[in-house]
């Protein structure tokens, strides 16, 4: 985990964007992967063709009102399911790392 700590997680508050249901809580987010994870290059990469910045990405998850949570909640909730290894395998897949 200690190869995580500069990611940034954020979860959705509406299931299929802003016109589906509302999520619950953190933990409805996560089992449903209403959720996406972030780091500095994913950043950068997805946003401005290649020179995103975090103003970017915050324009971003405001307009799509998305929250951020802590990465000590976002584990302590995946360790706790039956599947959390799928969760590890998601972060290595998207982060390369």
């Amino acid at each position: 985990m200690e190869k995580y700590k500069n990611i940034i997680i954020t979860i959705y508050t509406y299931e299929n964007c802003l016109a589906g249901r509302k999520i619950k809580d953190v933990r409805d987010a996560i089992v449903n992967d209403a959720f996406d994870v972030w780091d500095e290059e994913r950043i950068r990469k997805c946003f401005a063709f290649g020179n995103g910045t975090k103003k970017d990405w915050k324009r971003f998850i405001e307009s799509n009102k998305e929250k951020v949570i802590s990465t000590k909640q976002f584990f302590e909730i995946v360790d706790s399911l039956p599947n959390a290894q799928s969760y590890y395998n998601f972060l290595r897949e998207i982060l390369h790392y």
